[in-house]
């Protein structure tokens, strides 16, 4: 990579993945103008996730209708966005280990969701599977 303020070569000299949510932190040092700053790094996943939808398609997983589907659930919540980002975090998380080949069911995105939900507040859940609905082949 190369340096925010100078363009210059830089180097890694420390790097921890996250706990939480499937990224990369790390502290970069510039060869040139010896600044010293912090990238994060996380995959692209609407190329690493598809979704299989009931009739068979694949469509191309999006964090951002994940995270308006999870704000929509928390609105009655005062801290809606700040909840809503974590949670959808959370979910990337698990719906990353619940993947086969890259690819997961429609139905089981909408499992993950709700079963995180309900841990979080049940009402939230009880909108999301009344707007979500999870409708078995």
């Amino acid at each position: 990579m190369v340096c925010i303020y100078c363009g210059g070569n830089t180097r890694v000299t420390n790097s921890r993945s996250s706990k939480k949510n499937p990224g990369i932190w790390r502290r970069r040092h510039c060869d040139n103008c010896n600044a010293i700053f912090t990238t994060s790094e996380s995959p692209d996943l609407s190329v690493s996730i598809s979704v299989i939808k009931r009739e068979g398609s694949l469509e191309t997983f999006s964090i951002d209708d994940l995270y308006v589907s999870i704000f929509k659930s928390l609105s009655h919540r005062r801290e809606a966005l700040n909840d809503a980002r974590h949670l959808t975090n959370t979910i990337t998380t698990k719906l990353l280990a619940e993947c086969i080949n890259g690819a997961i069911k429609i139905d089981a995105l909408k499992i993950v969701c709700l079963d995180t939900l309900n841990k979080f507040d049940k009402a939230a859940a009880t909108y999301y599977s009344a707007y979500y609905p999870n409708k078995p082949n």
